[in-house]
């Protein structure tokens, strides 16, 4: 397209004035010239290409009219100055055609244009300041940009802290994802999980909710009316309550049902006893209702002392994650090292409705079943799989530290009668409630409950029929058998103090260890060492022979 102009425009001599022919011009027919204001060479894009807007020139028509050019060729003067007429201004524009033309002359090839190559480091920059920025803008209640939703397209996490270090947004943005991959979420949550995704963390771990985001709400609505129903049928009346003569409903318990009954309300008021919020009514009626329906739903092992020690984990996280969702307790604040970070010593029910303690009881019965599928013969009767756990104890301990097996075989210390408890409730007995919510995080993350009769060394019992068992662990043989080292490095931490100790003092104090100041720090420990203590025996039973 030519454009007339009727600007004032620069002559051959210099001045200014209407652009005519010149009779001095090599090309009549249309000559490149550029105005000062163009005077460089043709910018580049990030792409390699040459910028428009850089290698506009004006050329004179054959008519004498300029004529505004968007070619991309650079700029030259292809006129003969010769050198009585020539103004400071035409020997700028001299120097600038020798430099210009010497690379990109008019006739020359055109340069090769670079090739865009993109930096997958920035590219990888981006989308973790994409995702980063999604996170800070959901707990600001912002909707955010489009880019960053590609990465975090399911709804947000129920609460987010104010602060989470780079690993925990890791896990955030794991957990956001449309489908959760679960090995990269087991990874993730070995190393501890921050107290605002610890919840939803653990219902995905224990295969409550589905890995699949969409379906996530509709799964937990439906377990919850199910366990309701549960209630419904073995636990309340027409009058909400159970009758002094073990009634309820408009059935009678069996014998057998009653016995289970009484035990459970004989252990509930034991239940961590340091804990006030288990002392609560409201808790202590949800923990024996919990614990009894499940016993009838599971005839096979029935209840068994130290279950009601398995559900204080359960309940504890959920209710806080209740609390802070609904606005009942603290911010999660920072929790930046994945500890504990519940504040168990103010944890209260008081003031919640008996809607929301429902949902908490329902999930952590869920949770409860699915964590006790793949560990059940621990309760079933002889209770073998306690037996093998304490057996592997045993050999371990003979092969690890020879000198603290030799004083307690010399000692007549029997490991049954001290590891019995530790294998019973997973050391929840022997170790601070907030401490036990620490180990949990890793222990889930370990997969299958145990090895026996899985040949890659895990079982899809307890993860049930909506985690892959195939991914395993994070050491790929579940958390029962890599208890056996968590108790092996927990005893032989006191292994020096107890090698001092005569029979009735040492079982004494393996009765009650010191325990009660530990921090998050003193458990990771510990089950760094059953890492390692894992990575060198597992598979090597020939290692594991009687102490030799």
């Amino acid at each position: 397209m030519t454009t007339k102009m009727s600007t004032a425009s620069l002559s051959s001599d210099g001045s200014t004035g209407p652009l005519a022919p010149s009779s001095n011009r090599s090309n009549q027919g249309g000559i490149p010239l550029a105005l000062p204001g163009f005077l460089r060479r043709p910018r580049r894009s990030n792409n390699g290409n040459t910028s428009a807007a850089s290698a506009s020139t004006f050329n004179v028509s054959g008519n004498g009219t300029p004529v505004l050019s968007s070619a991309s060729t650079p700029i030259s003067i292809s006129e003969n100055l010769s050198p009585s007429n020539v103004s400071p201004i035409s020997q700028a524009v001299a120097v600038l055609r020798v430099t210009n033309s010497s690379k990109n002359a008019i006739g020359s090839p055109a340069p090769k244009p670079t090739r865009a190559e993109p930096d997958r480091r920035d590219q990888r920059r981006r989308a973790a300041a994409a995702a980063l920025a999604q996170l800070n803008e959901t707990k600001l209640g912002s909707r955010g940009n489009s880019n960053a939703n590609l990465f975090l397209s399911s709804p947000p996490l129920s609460s987010l802290p104010k602060y989470l270090s780079y690993r925990h947004r890791q896990l955030a943005s794991t957990m956001s994802a449309p489908v959760v991959a679960l090995s990269a979420l087991r990874s993730q949550c070995w190393n501890g999980i921050a107290t605002t995704l610890r919840a939803e963390a653990w219902k995905v771990l224990l295969g409550v909710t589905p890995a699949n985001a969409s379906r996530r709400d509709v799964v937990l609505s439906r377990r919850r009316r199910e366990y309701a129903s549960a209630v419904g049928t073995y636990w309340t009346d027409d009058e909400g309550g159970v009758d002094g003569g073990g009634n309820v409903g408009h059935f009678r318990r069996t014998p057998q049902e009653q016995e289970t009954l009484r035990q459970i309300l004989v252990d509930v008021p034991r239940t961590s006893p340091d804990v006030d919020l288990f002392r609560e009514p409201r808790v202590a009626t949800a923990m024996g209702r919990m614990l009894y329906i499940w016993a009838v739903k599971h005839p096979a092992s029935s209840y068994v002392q130290g279950i009601n020690d398995l559900a204080t984990p359960l309940y504890v996280v959920f209710l806080d994650d209740v609390r802070r969702k609904y606005g009942y307790g603290r911010d999660g604040g920072c929790d930046d090292d994945g500890g504990g970070g519940i504040d168990i010593d103010g944890l209260t029910t008081r003031g919640m409705p008996d809607s929301l303690l429902e949902q908490v009881e329902a999930d952590a019965y869920h949770s409860l079943t699915s964590l006790l599928a793949g560990i059940q013969d621990h309760y079933t009767n002889d209770q073998p799989g306690i037996q093998r756990m304490v057996f592997k104890l045993k050999e371990l301990v003979a092969r690890i530290d020879p000198p603290l097996y030799q004083h307690l075989e010399e000692r007549g210390v029997d490991f049954i009668q001290f590891s019995f408890r530790w294998m019973n409730c997973l050391l929840l007995r022997e170790v601070p409630l907030r401490i036990a919510v620490r180990m949990w995080d890793t222990y889930l993350a370990e997969g299958g409950g145990s090895s026996a009769g899985s040949s890659d060394g895990s079982t899809a019992q307890l993860m049930a029929a909506s985690i892959d068992s195939s991914s395993g662990g994070n050491t790929a043989y579940g958390f029962e058998t890599f208890h056996v080292y968590v108790c092996a490095a927990f005893l032989c931490k006191f292994g020096a103090v107890i090698r001092t100790m005569e029979f009735e003092e040492m079982f004494g104090f393996l009765q009650k260890l010191p325990t009660s100041s530990w921090g998050n720090e003193d458990i990771e420990m510990i089950m760094s060492q059953a890492f390692v203590l894992g990575t060198l025996f597992t598979g090597s039973n020939a290692h594991l022979t009687s102490g030799k």
